[in-house]
């Protein structure tokens, strides 16, 4: 293990995509860590709030809808062949790229 300044070692910190405000990344960390923020402006309490109404209005219709829980949801369908591709193609790779297709 080195000493302070090291680059060695098995730390390996990634974040891609992260929508969050603040992050702490760390090789180790001995003790609590105390972050002070910013007072929010009245700006961002509004946009917290609505997106805190939102997702809690979404969650209700996810479930008054009944599709909230995760399980796969069984569809069946039947190939219609006289308008479908060819058996022997069915299931084979795709040439191109998805934003090709119309």
């Amino acid at each position: 293990m080195g000493g302070m300044g090291d680059s060695g070692g098995d730390t390996y910190n990634v974040v891609s995509g992260s929508r969050v405000r603040y992050l702490v990344q760390a090789r180790e960390i001995h003790g609590d860590i105390h972050f002070h923020a910013a007072p929010a402006t009245p700006l961002e309490t509004a946009t917290q709030a609505l997106a805190h109404a939102i997702h809690a209005q979404w969650r209700e219709e996810l479930n008054v809808w009944d599709v909230a829980d995760p399980s796969p949801l069984d569809v069946s369908w039947v190939a219609d062949w006289a308008s479908a591709d060819h058996r022997s193609n069915v299931g084979g790779q795709v040439a191109g790229r998805a934003d090709d297709l119309t």
